[in-house]
């Protein structure tokens, strides 16, 4: 019989490329224990719980195996011959039917397990996109965009006069509201939601809130030269000489790190997510860009309501041992979607890469960026494309806003 069925670590290639633009792969180890499987004794059959990417290869993988007796093991069609298997050793090809048989150690019965390892019909990893058909979007120019629930806000500088629009993220057809001009004359790079409220600077760096993005009340006479980011318990500034945080965006506390000089500049693209293993932790991860530095600069931090287990933010540089930097692209964007970060930017500051012409993905929490290895499809009017965008992850989809009104929402297969 055989009680458990396990696969050791599979090795993925990754493609991505270099600052210059050349192509380049690097490993990226699949954890055999995250792939599990459900062993049905009566039918026999081996099968896994969850659905693999559909780019990861299984021609030759290594099986951890439970079993009591002798091992056999048949890949093919059943005109094939059992062969003895070395659990832990032994390779199969799960793209074959594979069967186990085990033997019971006075050879007197027999008992064959038929294995199946279910594989995305689409690759999890291939963004698909459709444009989103009736709105009624005017917009022109440079832009922000950031969600609050199930709502998409846009904010634009209109000419100095800045605006704020905003439609549910609900359909495919969305139903933008007409442009309302704001209380105050905000710098739309630097709005930023934290909690339920949007905080924002003013030309001259004062800080102000607003509940509705339309009426925004400055809070203290503290000067900010740009906001950065929030958790689920601070919104994070910095004031030209120190990182501060704040609970109400009115009373701040100066934060520990280094490395202030490649701090992103603004507009600055952020996400707060759970852990997987603590549901009590949070990553937080900052990216935009830097004219000190060669790629765009990415910052990393935990965040918890239990102090000693909350740390100070962290600059990932970009070494030797970790080559793979985002590259610094115009108007860099990120988010967060599913279980990974994902960036798209104009034309690189070098003009070596090409405008919108490939997605970033990084599954490390912003450590390592790659070109995954089965390209997400791009939308080819965006390719070489001076119109600036943005771009959110709201509910289920992945949505870009380009200036002109056009509106595209993507969504990676995990069927």
């Amino acid at each position: 019989m055989i009680a458990g069925f396990t696969l050791k670590d599979i090795v993925a290639a990754y493609s991505t490329k270099t600052r210059a633009g050349k192509d380049t792969t690097y490993n990226r180890i699949i954890s055999g224990n995250s792939i599990l499987f459900n062993i049905d004794q009566i039918k026999g059959e081996i099968n896994s719980i969850d659905s693999l990417p559909n780019w990861l290869k299984v021609n030759k993988v290594v099986p951890n195996i439970t079993y009591s007796g002798t091992l056999y093991c048949r890949q093919g069609d059943e005109s094939g011959d059992f062969i003895y298997f070395r659990s832990g050793t032994d390779s199969i090809d799960i793209t074959k039917d594979v069967t186990f048989m085990v033997v019971s150690n006075d050879g007197k019965y027999k008992r064959n397990y038929k294995v199946k390892l279910y594989k995305s019909v689409l690759e999890t990893d291939s963004l698909y996109w459709s444009q989103v058909s009736g709105n009624n979007l005017k917009l022109k120019g440079e832009h922000r965009s950031l969600t609050r629930g199930t709502e998409i806000f846009v904010f634009a500088d209109n000419n100095g006069n800045p605006t704020v629009t905003v439609s549910s993220a609900h359909s495919a057809q969305l139903d933008w509201s007409t442009p309302q001009t704001l209380s105050e004359k905000i710098n739309y790079k630097s709005v930023t939601l934290f909690g339920t409220k949007f905080y924002a600077l003013d030309a001259e760096g004062y800080v102000y809130s607003s509940s509705d993005a339309v009426n925004w009340t400055k809070l203290s006479d503290k000067k900010m030269e740009r906001l950065l980011a929030a958790d689920k318990q601070r919104i994070f500034a910095y004031d030209g000489s120190a990182m501060l945080s704040s609970t109400d965006g009115t009373n701040w506390d100066e934060e520990t790190a280094d490395d202030l000089d490649r701090l992103p500049l603004m507009p600055v693209s952020y996400a707060c997510y759970t852990t997987k293993t603590n549901t009590n932790l949070d990553n937080v991860v900052m990216m935009g860009n830097n004219t000190a530095a060669d790629y765009a600069v990415a910052w990393y931090k935990i965040s918890s309501t239990n102090t000693e287990a909350n740390q100070n933010w962290n600059y990932i540089s970009v070494t030797d041992e970790n080559k793979y930097g985002m590259p610094q692209l115009e108007n860099v964007q990120m988010v967060k979607y599913k279980d990974m970060l994902i960036a798209i930017g104009g034309v690189s500051a070098d003009a070596t890469l090409d405008a919108y012409s490939d997605i970033y993905v990084s599954e490390d929490n912003g450590i390592s960026w790659h070109v995954p290895e089965a390209k997400m499809a791009m939308v080819k009017a965006w390719k070489a494309s001076t119109l600036p965008m943005t771009m959110v992850a709201c509910g289920e989809y992945i949505w870009v806003i380009q200036s002109g009104g056009k509106v595209w929402r993507g969504i990676i297969s995990t069927d």
